[in-house]
């Protein structure tokens, strides 16, 4: 069937990379892990309109500090320049540098030292995260895995050959359990035994980083 957890994984992105306005990636690195495979469901009107408000001569690319203010400004409206000094405990030097940047991008508007996050359907492309954990054996450590993945993604699933009837059960109790997704292939094709309820899009600077890798077509 699969002599190595790379194949399983390679098989997988194949089928899963024939579905429109997804981008996968594997092995990407998080602040808690490295899942196997991360996949991106995204808006092609979105990106697109986005892509077009860069100028394509000049690339200014987002910063670390940049994603935790996008962060701390999601879901909220105008915000004081003085307010965003004090919860993030940045110099204004800093945080205008930021600013300009985020503004260079369209994420972001000023107005009367006040700030405000775009509208989400003018700057967010990412729709859904989607992750999955692909493992040969071992069915215990790899819903183990996925569960950490829960903290920034909408759903988190397994992936794993067809297994033993006694698996097969002990896997589908704790993956509902642990409202993580189980998927099973046999090397011909792939089949959702278990699909987790999908939660929002969870607002985190991970989030936000890898929008704007894909627009920037860096991913």
């Amino acid at each position: 069937m699969f002599n190595t957890e790379f194949e399983l994984v390679e098989f997988f992105v194949n089928k899963q990379s024939r579905k429109k306005n997804r981008k996968n990636i594997t092995e990407l690195t998080t602040n808690y892990g490295r899942p196997d495979i991360v996949e991106l469901v995204y808006s092609e009107k979105i990106l697109n309109y986005r892509r077009s408000k860069l100028t394509n001569s000049v690339k200014i690319g987002l910063e670390r500090v940049d994603s935790y203010i996008l962060t701390f400004l999601y879901g909220k409206g105008w915000i004081n320049i003085e307010t965003i000094i004090e919860n993030m405990c940045m110099a204004k030097l800093a945080l205008n540098r930021a600013l300009e940047r985020l503004k260079f991008r369209s994420l972001i508007s000023i107005k009367d030292g006040k700030i405000k996050l775009n509208g989400k359907s003018e700057v967010l492309a990412i729709k859904q995260i989607n992750v999955y954990e692909a493992k040969l054996s071992n069915w215990k450590y790899v819903i183990e895995q996925a569960e950490r993945h829960l903290w920034f993604s909408n759903n988190s699933s397994i992936l794993i050959p067809e297994p033993s009837m006694r698996i097969f059960d002990n896997c589908l109790s704790v993956c509902k359990e642990r409202e993580i997704g189980f998927i099973v292939s046999n090397g011909k094709k792939t089949q959702t035994i278990h699909d987790q309820n999908s939660k929002t899009l969870i607002n985190t600077p991970l989030l936000w980083e890898l929008n704007e890798k894909l627009i920037d077509g860096s991913l």
